[in-house]
C-alpha cells in the first residue's frame, strides 16, 4: 500500500554547457544523490535530489544538472527504520517521472536528444539512514 501523497515539486537549480559536435554520439554517466528529511509531527517530508549528467570522458564537453525537491506529506504514525525505506523507494517511484519530465522539456528547449533515467531501481542496502534523515548510496 502506498501512503505517500507528492504535494509539490519544484526544480530549484539548473546548469547546462554542451561543446559536443553536432551529429556525435556519445555515452552519458548519470549520477543522483537524494535525499528525505522527515517533519515528523506535521506527518510531511521533504525530498532534495542532484542530479547530474556528464559524457562519459568527463572531458567537460556535455554536462546537465539540475536540483530539485518535492514536498510529500503520510499517513503513519510511528516510522521504523523499514517503513522510512519504504518511503524512500515509493518517494523515488512517485517523483521519477517529474525528473524525466523536467530531462524532456529540457532537451526539448536545448535541442538536444532526449534524456531518460529509466526505472527506478533501489535496493534496501543502498539507502542510508542517519539521524531521521534517508540517503542513496
Amino acid at each position: 500500500m502506498k501512503d505517500l501523497e507528492l504535494l509539490s515539486y519544484d526544480v530549484l537549480a539548473l546548469d547546462f554547457y554542451n561543446n559536443m559536435e553536432e551529429d556525435t554520439e556519445y555515452g552519458l554517466e548519470i549520477s543522483i544523490n537524494y535525499s528525505l528529511n522527515y517533519a515528523e509531527e506535521d506527518k510531511m517530508l521533504v525530498a532534495e535530489a542532484e542530479i547530474e549528467i556528464e559524457e562519459e570522458e568527463h572531458d567537460g564537453k556535455f554536462r546537465l544538472a539540475f536540483t530539485s525537491a518535492a514536498l510529500f506529506s503520510y499517513i503513519r504514525d510511528n516510522l521504523d527504520d523499514e517503513m522510512r525505506k519504504q518511503y524512500h523507494r515509493q518517494s523515488v517511484e512517485l517523483i521519477n517521472p517529474l525528473w524525466n519530465e523536467t530531462l524532456a522539456k529540457f532537451a526539448d528547449v536545448a535541442d538536444i536528444p532526449a534524456i531518460d533515467l529509466g526505472e527506478p531501481d533501489i535496493d534496501d542496502a543502498e539507502v542510508v539512514i542517519e539521524d531521521g534523515t534517508e540517503k542513496l548510496n
